[in-house]
């Protein structure tokens, strides 16, 4: 078999994923139309909401309780939004600043009655923004979803009529420790977005559940400077069937949030809080297409892998269902079972679309090991994704092998794996590390510029590393978790484009740091993506 033995990236190696096509711009919008008063009892807010017009805004008294089922009408044509906001807007946080539950005495609460969403849409629905209100279920009461922004269900089979422009910002959205609700927001709109937002307590057993979820809506979505706590998957695109024809969720934007759960629904921590929910993975894609996930924190994954993406057909009604074009990078994932787990076919149903183009770079992965539940893989490749590049990352995984592969039939194609630290080898199941497995899962891979600490150098192309553990790198700090290469380590300014081997890690710092703050870049700020170089000959 054929190998790149340069170090960095070949001009023949993999086709990388394109960028989203659209990003939302989500500036809070300069209101000219009239201010309409919510009563204290909240007795007219679906009144006002039938009454607005773009560019109105209604104000609910703060600490006002409004419960029931309320519905975002469509309106005419034209400029403007309508925006439905807490009197107390004044105190809140900031734009690009995170809500959270201490701001709860600022906000009208929104009780989402008789199982049903707190607020939902109709056909046509757009231009809404929804700023500073808690939304939530009577404790002893089951919900569905608190918040459905299109619709998910048979009634959307065409792109005429979704609902679209809608923005969730500095919202609280959560249940209650012992309450089963199955999802925060059910995103099948267009043009959507949710910042500055905390979402928690959403949980249930026996079925899954998110904080967001979306599979019947065409995007493009902006998903910013959250917290998102669910129990099985905190975020999901696909996972569900789909309605309008040959739709595939895109131009989805991720970025500085943080992803967690909580050790109280850990069985077995001193922690847990009693309740065995459906616990699983932080962020899985089954159907989705041109998605950047960019600066986020992945905490406490118990289930599974910390991200997973599964091209998958729910129930064989979506065939077309693809994973492509996903960015990955400038993350931090820590406290996790495994870290990337990426299926190129569907081995359960019929999908003919296929898991290519992922870009995988710049990444911490902390404490992946088998005390979250899963094998503690960095990286699990399995029937054959096609350009799959996994590029300056620093992993920290307790299993043998860093990268990990099974079923051969079809080996993944066109496999770039470069400038990355870890310890242990590449791997396949029922083979050797090594030169193996790479002709059997991962033929005509590039393998370059990377430290496989504590592996054996004759296993693997020339143009790699073999410190003979991670002590021997050369880290700043390695049991302190500063993860920098200090003046004094060998492998300096070792790979094809100057840089050191590894994640960028002031740069993971950086944007761990403003998640931990809740704070986010302004609107269009976004992180370059680090592109790969062709190798130095």
């Amino acid at each position: 078999m054929l190998f790149l033995l340069a170090t960095g990236f070949s001009a023949s190696g993999a086709t990388l994923p394109a960028l989203p096509k659209e990003y939302l711009d989500t500036t809070l919008p300069v209101q000219t139309g009239s201010v309409l008063e919510v009563a204290a009892n909240c007795s007219d807010l679906q009144a006002k909401i039938d009454a607005a017009r773009l560019g109105d805004t209604i104000v609910i008294p703060q600490q006002a309780t409004c419960t029931g089922n309320y519905v975002l009408r469509a309106k005419p044509a034209g400029s403007g939004w309508i925006v439905i906001r807490t009197s107390a807007i004044a105190q809140l946080p900031e734009a690009n600043r995170r809500i959270t539950p201490d701001s709860a005495p600022l906000l009208p609460k929104i009780v989402a009655a008789r199982g049903l969403p707190a607020f939902s849409t109709e056909v046509g629905t757009h231009h809404y923004r929804l700023i500073g209100l808690e939304i939530t279920a009577p404790e002893d009461v089951g919900t569905n979803d608190l918040v459905t922004l299109g619709d998910g269900s048979p009634a959307q089979t065409t792109l005429a009529g979704v609902a679209s422009d809608i923005v969730i910002d500095r919202c609280y959205i959560h249940g209650a420790p012992h309450q089963k609700i199955k999802r925060g927001v059910a995103l099948n709109s267009a043009r959507s977005a949710i910042i500055d937002s905390y979402m928690s307590e959403l949980h249930t057993s026996a079925q899954d559940s998110q904080a967001i979820g979306g599979w019947n809506g065409p995007g493009p979505y902006k998903i910013v400077n959250n917290f998102l706590s669910a129990s099985t998957e905190n975020i999901m695109f696909g996972g569900a069937d789909v309605y309008i024809p040959n739709l595939v969720p895109s131009d989805i934007e991720i970025r500085g949030n943080y992803f967690f759960k909580p050790l109280s629904w850990k069985t077995g921590d001193p922690s847990f809080a009693g309740e065995t929910w459906t616990i699983k993975n932080l962020f899985e894609l089954k159907n989705a297409r041109r998605v950047l996930l960019e600066g986020n924190l992945f905490d406490q994954s118990m289930g599974t892998y910390a991200i997973l993406l599964t091209v998958r057909a729910e129930n064989t009604h979506v065939p077309w269902a693809a994973v492509e074009d996903i960015t990955v990078t400038g993350n931090l994932v820590r406290h996790a079972g495994g870290g990337v787990d990426i299926l190129g076919n569907d081995d359960l149903s019929n999908s003919l679309g296929i898991t290519q183009r992922v870009l995988i770079a710049d990444n911490v992965f902390e404490d992946i090991s088998r005390n979250w539940g899963q094998w503690g893989i960095g990286f699990l490749v399995l029937r054959g994704p096609v350009d799959l590049t996994i590029d300056h990352n620093t992993v920290f995984q307790s299993f043998a092998s860093v990268v990990s592969a099974d079923s051969p039939l079809p080996p993944a194609q066109g496999f770039v794996y470069t400038n990355n630290i870890a310890a242990g080898n590449i791997g396949g199941t029922g083979l050797g590390a090594g030169f193996p497995s790479l002709e059997a899962f991962f033929p005509g891979a590039t393998i370059a510029g990377n430290l496989f600490a504590g592996a054996k150098a004759s296993l693997y192309p020339t143009g790699n590393y073999f410190p003979a553990d991670l002590n021997a790198v050369g880290f700043v700090d390695l049991a302190g978790g500063n993860y920098r290469l200090a003046p004094s380590s060998p492998y300096r300014g070792k790979c094809a484009d100057g840089k050191n081997p590894g994640a960028d890690i002031d740069l993971v710092s950086q944007n761990a740091g403003m998640v931990l703050a809740g704070t986010a870049r302004p609107s269009g700020m976004r992180t370059p993506r680090r592109e790969p170089r062709a190798p130095i000959r």
